[in-house]
């Protein structure tokens, strides 16, 4: 068999191995993925986001529910893939499979697939090709092709620094022309300029209590330099699953093999392995220094505003698991010249096991599919019936809660709300850093408000004498504003 056919069949069974549990039933709801039958289309004008958008108007015609299902299954397919890609040719096939398999399941892109950033795993996964395209012998066409996947594959923004980083790197060890470097690195700004203003409107909302809160998370037992080591530090990991609930300190060994098989690796002297080790390193210390220096950071953050893109810095951990997959496979190599070469691959290969058990079986079930409930369907059809032209208010005015019908072993999600109607929704996109948000104003352009049933619902229960009650189920209480003017 075609050693890439192969490839893509291990791709495609890891990717099922992970979520296969998790393919049939109804929607996943997630802490940032929610969905509905009428997401949001069309919002932007970032080609990435159209194309993605193209795709997801496809689904929201068929089935839904599949997203973001087929989005991650995606995501770790197209990990294991390329993370072969680049290493085929370089190492023996056994150990780019090998490889392959840890950089498509491993603590960062867990953290993040389960907390529903759906975007981040998918840009985590063509970092392999951008880096391996990046090191082939330059040509125009070469470096153009390379442009156009940065400038798609960056559906989350921070990605586009992300990959520029990998493609720098490699490019200027490689003392590629400085025309080229540019080129591509303006194609894919260029591509993304919608996006950039954007960013830069909320960017000038993060302050200094943004970089304490969405730091990287520290064990009780470690600190945040070994967490960003290990892959680990998601700034809410301790709501999911986690290696050392198994074995407390043990949990650490698979990665003193990894730094040992990296550390080998490099100490063959392969091609490409100082930049490697330069993006690695940064994965790890960059966020650090944001963190100690965070004043300096907000202080630089005035001239370099992207600098508080990265207030959850563990995303930079992605460059640590590029340079392990790399500089790792490498040092497998060097093992398998001893008389001990299948027990240290077979070694390795536990100890990939290990780290990737929380993500197998449908991340070990914390997490499983789930319908809106019944009553949220009727509320939808009385306001979907509605002919007039009005806003919709969703209470409790929290932009996170816990909703007590989800099967998920942590039932805090965005609200799902404005997924699910057709009518415009008014809800809090305040994440309460620091205190509770502020009640909103009713205004005349609501007709209907939603007050679902959860956390802390009762101390809205004085509206029930200031509206119209039309329904009030185990869920929700569904009423009308008396003072809406059409």
């Amino acid at each position: 068999m075609n050693p890439k056919w192969l490839a893509f069949i291990l791709a495609l069974a890891t990717g099922l191995l992970i979520m296969g549990a998790l393919l049939p039933g109804r929607y996943l709801f997630l802490l940032d993925s929610t969905f509905g039958p009428e997401p949001e289309l069309f919002n932007s004008y970032r080609p990435s986001v159209l194309m993605l958008h193209s795709l997801l108007w496809i689904a929201k015609q068929t089935a839904p529910w599949l997203y973001p299902k087929w989005f991650m299954l995606l995501s770790i397919v197209l990990a294991y893939y390329f993370a072969y890609i680049l290493l085929s040719n370089r190492v023996t096939h056994k150990t780019a499979l090998l490889f392959a398999f840890f950089y498509a399941a491993n603590p960062f892109i867990y953290n993040r697939l389960i907390s529903g950033q759906v975007f981040i795993p998918f840009s985590y996964a063509l970092l392999p090709l951008v880096a391996y395209l990046s090191m082939k012998k330059f040509s125009w066409k070469n470096e153009l092709v390379l442009a156009l996947i940065i400038a798609l594959g960056c559906l989350q923004i921070h990605f586009l620094a992300i990959m520029l980083l990998v493609y720098l790197a490699i490019s200027i060890f490689a003392r590629k022309p400085i025309t080229a470097i540019l080129t591509v690195v303006l194609i894919s700004i260029a591509l993304n300029i919608p996006v950039l203003f954007e960013s830069g409107e909320k960017l000038s909302e993060v302050s200094s209590l943004d970089l304490l809160v969405f730091r990287p998370e520290m064990n009780l037992r470690f600190s945040q330099l070994l967490m960003l080591t290990t892959l680990h530090g998601f700034w809410r990991q301790h709501a999911y699953m986690q290696l050392w609930q198994f074995t407390p300190v043990a949990w650490l060994l698979p990665f003193f093999w990894l730094i040992y098989l990296t550390a080998e690796g490099y100490l063959s002297k392969p091609k490409h392995r100082n930049p490697m080790l330069l993006l690695l390193l940064f994965g790890i210390l960059m966020p650090i220094a944001m963190m100690i220096f965070g004043n300096f950071t907000l202080a630089l953050s005035n001239y370099f505003p992207f600098l508080l893109a990265f207030r959850d810095s563990q995303k930079l951990t992605a460059l640590t698991a590029l340079g392990y997959l790399y500089l790792g496979a490498f040092g497998l190599e060097q093992l398998n010249k001893t008389k001990l070469k299948h027990v240290f691959w077979l070694l390795t290969l536990a100890f990939f096991l290990f780290i990737a058990w929380p993500m197998l079986f449908g991340f070990q079930a914390q997490i499983k599919p789930a319908d809106y409930p019944s009553d949220y369907y009727t509320a939808k059809s009385i306001i979907d019936s509605d002919n007039d032209s009005f806003e919709v208010l969703f209470l409790p005015w929290h932009m996170y809660m816990d909703f007590k019908w989800l099967p998920n072993s942590d039932k805090r999600i965005n609200t799902p709300i404005a997924k699910l109607l057709t009518k415009p929704v008014l809800t809090s996109t305040n994440p309460e850093l620091t205190k509770a948000a502020a009640k909103p104003k009713i205004n005349t352009s609501i007709k209907y408000i939603i007050l679902a049933k959860e956390v802390d619902y009762r101390s809205y229960l004085y509206l029930l004498n200031q509206t119209e009650l039309i329904l009030n189920t185990s869920n929700l209480y569904l009423l009308r504003n008396p003072n809406f003017k059409s």
